[in-house]
């Protein structure tokens, strides 16, 4: 663009729809203005096909939401791509070359810039409402000034734009409300982040955990997560946070008492099993990490319990402050999936934030999706 607008007088410039072709054709005379038409095509082909893509987006997320009619969602086996949403994006885009370009161009353009100032908002709120699984790859830098500074860059722009692009603007946007307020609004139910941000400095009870269970989903998607055994025993696995700080042996008993009925064993049976594993050898992996296992009766029987207790458990003089435990009771048929469920556990426990975020988990749930959304191997199910 520099080039062509140093080479190129400025009347062909400003009354020219070609002036790269022109700008290769005042420097290198025929063969330029072939190369930079040919280049300039493709250019063109490129940025289609990435806003044909980005667009269809928004058509399978609708659809996914039930906002829109399901086959929307449809994902092509072979490609992993959405392809009815990629054709009806591509059909609504022949239809517009129907439209006057100048008016639909600014017309879009505002629709895109709101869209802007709304993701620059959208980052500052899901960073400060500290959604336990909000975990972006990638973090803006400069955070919040580079988004503020978006919003007010952006707004004025629009405040440049024409009148008629705010009125088509304006008349789309009265659309779209008016089909979420009559239809859409009741066929979903979902929860905002500014409903978070707001529960930081009001009622907790506010919020239901519905955001949390779709970024949840968005993780698993994005990181190609697929649940394997682990995942599912971890799914139903009871949770205790303790509150306070108690023995070991208190901590066998409450186990005990948590697991008895699932295993079919009696308390004061497990109990003791406990006990006697712990003496045979610790189970402590780190200062504040323990994993008792033991062999119980019977066949097909496999659980896990999962505890938190932030002001510490008395494992020994030694060890006074282990805040973790993950205490497991299986069969001895299921001896090669405790292997893995231990093997499992260690690699979930030795990622580098794993205590940051076990320690601030605000509930139950909380606790389970940090076990759920750690990158680990997977195995097969039938292991």
């Amino acid at each position: 663009i520099t080039v062509t607008s140093g080479v190129l007088d400025p009347e062909k410039l400003d009354n020219s729809l070609i002036p790269i072709s022109l700008g290769g054709e005042q420097l290198l005379g025929q063969t330029g203005f072939i190369a930079m038409s040919i280049g300039a095509i493709l250019a063109f082909v490129s940025t289609a096909n990435a806003g044909i893509m980005s667009a269809s987006r928004y058509l399978l997320a609708m659809s996914r939401d039930k906002l829109l009619p399901k086959p929307l969602s449809r994902i092509n086996n072979r490609f992993q791509t959405p392809h009815v949403a990629v054709m009806v994006t591509g059909l609504i885009m022949i239809l517009s070359l129907l439209l006057e370009l100048k008016i639909l161009v600014e017309a879009a353009s505002t629709v895109l810039m709101l869209t802007y100032i709304l993701a620059c908002l959208g980052v500052i709120i899901l960073r400060e409402s500290a959604l336990h699984n909000y975990r972006p790859l990638y973090k803006s830098p400069f955070y919040p000034w580079l988004q503020i500074a978006g919003v007010i860059g952006l707004i004025y722009v629009l405040y440049e734009v024409g009148t008629d692009a705010y009125l088509i603007s304006a008349a789309l946007i009265l659309v779209a409300f008016a089909y979420y307020w009559f239809f859409a609004r009741k066929m979903v139910s979902k929860e905002s982040a500014l409903l978070h941000l707001v529960s930081r400095i009001t009622n907790k009870q506010l919020v239901t955990g519905t955001l949390e269970d779709e970024l949840k989903q968005i993780i698993r998607e994005r990181d190609d997560i697929s649940m394997d055994r682990f995942d599912h025993l971890v799914e139903k696995a009871p949770i205790l946070d303790l509150k306070g700080t108690v023995s070991r042996d208190e901590l066998f008993r409450l186990s005990a008492k948590k697991l008895s009925e699932r295993l079919n064993i009696d308390e004061k049976k497990l109990t003791e099993l406990l006990k006697k594993r712990e003496e045979e050898g610790s189970t402590l992996l780190t200062p504040s990490l323990a994993v008792p296992h033991v062999i119980v009766e019977g066949s097909n029987r496999f659980e896990l319990l999962i505890i938190r207790a932030k002001e510490g458990i008395q494992f020994s003089e030694d060890y006074p402050g282990v805040k973790t435990v993950f205490v497991i009771a299986g069969s001895r048929d299921q001896r090669s999936f405790h292997l893995r469920a231990l093997a499992a556990i260690a690699q979930i426990v030795q990622k580098r934030d794993f205590e940051k975020r076990w320690y601030e988990a605000t509930n139950e749930q909380g606790l389970r999706d940090i076990i759920l959304l750690s990158t680990r191997d997977r195995f097969n199910q039938n292991t």
